[in-house]
């Protein structure tokens, strides 16, 4: 979630402070935030040139077969080894009670709901099963799907998406996708200082208590960036007077109560520009469609049709992944046709 990096910068001299502390065991830059901004911008624009939609693949570890060998022949001389002396083991005969109990549990593990495990099979030295698929991230980015494919769509569990792509098929996580295309609407919106709000009919009042008072009071003015006008109605309590359109259907009380715990645990800690981008994430999670929200076809369509305008779509603003790719060839692998 938080990665550890060392960055090494080279910055002309007058712009480092060196006099902050008198034996020079700490120095400062002299504009921290431009310094800030510049680094998060050249991350940003490193990510958004990267595809990091992960790939399901097959792909065996490789075995050194020398060793292989060794390790079958050593292990079948030692079995050989033990027959001998399993041949000689003896069993008392079985009592005809016994016997009796003995079928009367296994009809009972027959049963339809009884749980039965079955018993793993012999070890044998052959050569390993196929591997579960497992996350790899992808060599290439998976080409657009296009509008014929994304009518082909299926919606699985109404979660998942799954569609056809040039070398395979993509399984989309239908609210991780539209969490990432809400987040990126909504920061192109603010930063072109177009972000469209609608007046509430009647004004919805929030209950609050006193660190989110306090909070509010702190940050009123970002909240009204994004689209949340407030007013005092009362001790502790606040009657919001807009939403965002992008966020229509969203309970605006619940949003901001969401938004005044996640900038109070940010207080102090982080800049402005953090502190909008975390806002704007939030809001994006709380209008996404949710798993388990059947989607019709348009919706689906319009879904997918978005994800190839949006940068950074291979995530959601948490870092999960929104798509997995998983190609013809490693298709045939499973199907043994490779």
């Amino acid at each position: 979630r938080q990665p550890v990096a060392f960055v090494f910068l080279e910055l002309p001299p007058d712009w480092v402070d060196v006099n902050v502390h008198p034996t020079k065991v700490e120095v400062r830059w002299r504009d921290s935030g431009l310094i800030h901004s510049q680094v998060l911008a050249r991350l940003r624009q490193a990510l958004a040139d990267s595809d990091l939609t992960p790939a399901l693949t097959t792909e065996r570890a490789s075995i050194d077969p020398q060793r292989s060998q060794a390790i079958i022949a050593a292990m079948a001389d030692f079995f050989r080894r033990a027959e001998p002396q399993q041949r000689q083991l003896g069993f008392a005969p079985t009592r005809p009670a016994e016997h009796a109990a003995g079928r009367a549990a296994g009809a009972d593990r027959l049963r339809p709901d009884h749980s039965l495990s079955r018993p793993a099979p012999p070890a044998t030295m052959g050569p390993p099963e196929m591997p579960i698929p497992s996350t790899m991230p992808a060599e290439k980015p998976p080409l657009a799907a296009g509008p014929e494919a994304a009518s082909k769509a299926i919606q699985i569990h109404n979660t998942y998406l799954v569609v056809e792509s040039a070398d395979g098929l993509l399984i989309v996580d239908q609210h991780a996708l539209h969490e990432r295309i809400l987040a990126e609407q909504l920061s192109a919106r603010l930063a072109e200082g177009n972000l469209e709000t609608q007046r509430l009919l009647l004004p919805e009042t929030v209950q609050l208590s006193e660190a989110q008072m306090s909070v509010l009071s702190l940050h009123e003015s970002l909240l009204a960036s994004l689209g949340l006008e407030t007013s005092r109605f009362g001790p502790n309590t606040v009657a919001v007077h807009t939403s965002p359109i992008l966020l229509a259907g969203v309970p605006v009380g619940e949003l901001l109560v969401d938004l005044l715990d996640r900038l109070g645990e940010a207080e102090g800690s982080a800049h402005r520009q953090e502190l909008l981008a975390d806002a704007l994430n939030l809001m994006a999670c709380k209008a996404a469609v949710k798993a388990g929200d059947p989607l019709t076809e348009p919706e689906i369509a319009s879904l997918l049709a978005q994800r190839e305008q949006v940068e950074r779509a291979s995530n959601c603003p948490h870092g999960r992944p929104t798509t997995l790719r998983l190609s013809v060839r490693d298709l045939e692998r499973q199907f043994k046709r490779a």
